[in-house]
């Protein structure tokens, strides 16, 4: 890509703009979208093009490969419209479930790049800007072009075969049904058969990708930036991206001083020239990313996330186990009925554990009683005893023994006992993080059960149990 034709884009798409907004997505496509792309060097009508498509429940305008190999995932507003921070999420999941590390989130008005480094860490950076601020972040944008996309891109790779598992995973699990439904004769059967294969192909997907985990910035001293993998609340729920690119958070919730950039490698965009600090003076939460006039201040640069930049008040809370001298991240991945649904992770599998409960908390944990021990889940997903977090009193007492308690209302078991290492939760409930690394994922387990949901242990769990 060369600025010449990145001026040109940019001066026919402001006359385009000007003129006749789009109302609707495929006249934002075709006015504002697909020349961009064209300009980046993809080509939507070409083969390697898959329009209308999904990845991991996700819709998506355009999906691009580069010898076979997916490499950039597309979402598209209507230019009249704002970009949607639930979009922005998916995206995000998406990105992280695939391993596909290059995304755009656009209404040819206003611009999300997404982009993962290669610095082993995962790290995914963002670029918010808007139409005419593209040629100021011409560097940046250079690295979303499909010959830089393609030099990264090593299709012999394991986690090229991830990326191609969860492009193709709609078609792989109907044709496998298909052809055990057929062998077997069981067409009763074949609900069954769906969600075994669903699942199988799901730990292939894990298996092959499991060294491109995303995460947030990981060496800075408090315990959210260690935090990996927090897609679905942390990397966009707070950020919201203004009609002139800017970003900004919720008034209020800001510290006294600016955030310092994550750090990224070479592969990346190039973050350490533009990225910015985050001004102080925020702006509303609201459901969109990019409300005009919304953010008046600001460079939109690839912002460090929330949690990143809000982690002051757990700084001390962070405690170093023997089980944790490995690199790489706890990772857990969770699942519904229908697939994947976000994982955390952490350098430490304490600090997974601690998250991993949170975030089940905001997703069917919430109605858990305590005093609560992994002897409390019922096979068949029965009900707990003892009394409801939210302070509701049940009709009997909680039967688990004294020594299994891991959640109560107070950092005691059920006989009283104190907990070895308690962590208070954003609810208020304690949870017993004391134990070993496989203590902490049978109780990982245990809770998502709970839950009603799977997880999958990957990364350093996998790795120090080999």
């Amino acid at each position: 890509m060369t600025g010449a034709a990145l001026r040109t884009f940019v001066a026919r798409s402001r006359s385009v703009v000007e003129s006749a907004l789009p109302a609707v997505r495929p006249a934002t496509r075709t006015w504002l979208v697909d020349p961009f792309l064209e300009t980046l060097g993809w080509d939507v009508h070409a083969d390697s093009c898959t329009a209308e498509t999904t990845v991991d429940e996700t819709a998506l305008e355009y999906v691009f490969t580069v010898d076979g190999v997916p490499a950039l995932l597309v979402a598209v507003e209507p230019a009249t419209e704002t970009l949607q921070k639930d979009r922005a999420r998916s995206l995000l999941e998406a990105m992280a479930w695939s391993g596909i590390d290059r995304a755009l989130y656009t209404n040819g008005r206003q611009f999300l790049f997404l982009a993962g480094t290669a610095t082993g860490a995962g790290t995914i950076d963002r670029l918010a800007c808007s139409l005419d601020d593209l040629l100021t972040h011409e560097e940046s944008i250079d690295h979303f072009t499909r010959a830089a996309v393609g030099q990264r891109l090593d299709p012999t790779s394991r986690q090229a075969v991830a990326r191609q598992l969860a492009l193709e995973r709609p078609q792989l699990i109907d044709e496998i049904v298909a052809t055990l439904t057929d062998a077997t004769g069981e067409a009763a059967s074949a609900a069954a058969l769906e969600s075994a294969t669903a699942r199988f192909v799901d730990q292939l997907l894990v298996s092959f990708g499991s060294d491109d985990g995303m995460q947030l910035p990981g060496d800075a001293p408090d315990v959210h930036e260690d935090v990996s993998l927090q897609f679905t609340e942390s990397t966009t729920d707070e950020t919201a991206v203004g009609s002139d690119g800017a970003t900004a958070e919720d008034v209020g919730e800001r510290k006294g001083s600016d955030t310092e950039p994550a750090p990224t490698s070479d592969s990346g965009p190039n973050t350490e020239r533009e990225t910015a600090s985050v001004p102080d003076d925020g702006v509303d939460h609201r459901d969109s990313v990019g409300d005009e006039g919304e953010v008046a201040h600001g460079t939109g640069e690839m912002p460090v996330s929330e949690d990143a930049a809000d982690g002051d008040d757990n700084t001390d809370a962070t405690t170093d186990t023997t089980d944790d001298a490995a690199t790489d991240s706890y990772v857990v991945r969770f699942f519904n009925d229908r697939g994947s649904i976000g994982a955390i992770g952490h350098s430490h599998s304490q600090e997974a554990l601690v998250q991993a409960t949170e975030y089940l908390f905001e997703r069917g944990l919430s109605g858990i009683s305590v005093p609560w021990s992994p002897a409390d889940v019922d096979p068949e997903q029965g009900t707990d005893t003892g009394h409801s977090s939210n302070g509701a009193p049940s009709d009997s007492t909680n039967s688990s023994t004294p020594s299994t308690t891991i959640l109560n209302d107070t950092p005691h078991t059920a006989d009283g006992t104190p907990m070895a290492e308690p962590r208070q939760l954003s609810n208020g409930l304690y949870l017993e993080t004391a134990g070993t690394l496989d203590v902490h994922g049978t109780r990982v387990e245990a809770l998502t059960k709970r839950a009603g949901l799977r997880a999958m242990l990957t990364g350093a769990w996998k790795t120090e149990s080999e």
